[in-house]
């Protein structure tokens, strides 16, 4: 690939190459690699930081000034510049928008909320305590491995023949594993309810091993056994 296809300086000031430059991965990225998400985070907390200092007033407010002060422009053109992925309409970047919009606030009134009763969920089924506690050391492993693992290009080993290099191949190896330590699908289910729920699991473990059961319950309940 030309290198002037990516790189802005390898375009030598043609503007034509300069406009159709693809120097930044797309914004949609920053959903599916952490490291993409880190790098946007500590951006968007040191300009922030920046306005709050500088120009006493938040970053969000000061984008969405009219009337902007020499010194204002200066710092809105240097942001634009260094936003680090590309903020272009392309169709997943506008599916990313649209969805953040749809849960503006919605996170945090839940969070604030806090009275989801997650009980409904449960069969009831009375489990087994020492496979409860083996699937907490587990979700222990599956935190300490997803943080090794930086897209597709980290490799880690565990006691298994297998070779854990990807966030795909991590939550197969935890759902296998986590069927072994308990067959039974209502009993691993509300155990992993239960450690969700109950005492602040990891998100992306409960949903990779629960998620599929947890839709199905709820589909139960609307529908009855189709």
């Amino acid at each position: 690939m030309p290198k002037y296809w990516y790189n802005y300086k390898a375009c030598e000031g043609d503007k034509f190459l300069q406009s159709i430059c693809v120097d930044k991965k797309p914004y949609f990225m920053t959903y599916i690699y952490d490291d993409y998400r880190q790098k946007l985070l500590s951006f968007l907390k040191e300009t922030e930081t920046t306005a709050l200092v500088e120009y006493k007033t938040e970053l969000k407010i000061l984008l969405n000034k009219i009337n902007l002060n020499k010194k204002e422009k200066k710092f809105i053109e240097y942001y634009n510049s260094k936003y680090p992925f590309g903020t272009a309409g392309c169709a997943m970047n506008r599916i990313c928008n649209y969805i953040e919009l749809a849960f503006m606030n919605y996170v945090p009134r839940l969070k604030k909320g806090n009275d989801f009763d997650y009980t409904f969920l449960l069969s009831g089924i009375v489990y087994d305590e020492d496979k409860y506690n083996t699937i907490a050391k587990l979700q222990e492993d599956y935190v300490s491995y997803n943080t090794k693992i930086k897209g597709y290009k980290y490799t880690i080993t565990s006691d298994t023949e297998e070779v854990l290099d990807s966030k795909e191949q991590l939550n197969r190896y935890i759902r296998q594993e986590i069927k072994e330590i308990c067959p039974d699908e209502d009993e691993r289910t509300d155990i992993l309810l239960d450690l969700h729920y109950r005492h602040g699991g990891n998100n992306q473990f409960f949903w990779s091993c629960a998620g599929k059961y947890i839709i199905e319950r709820l589909e139960k309940m609307v529908y009855g056994d189709l």
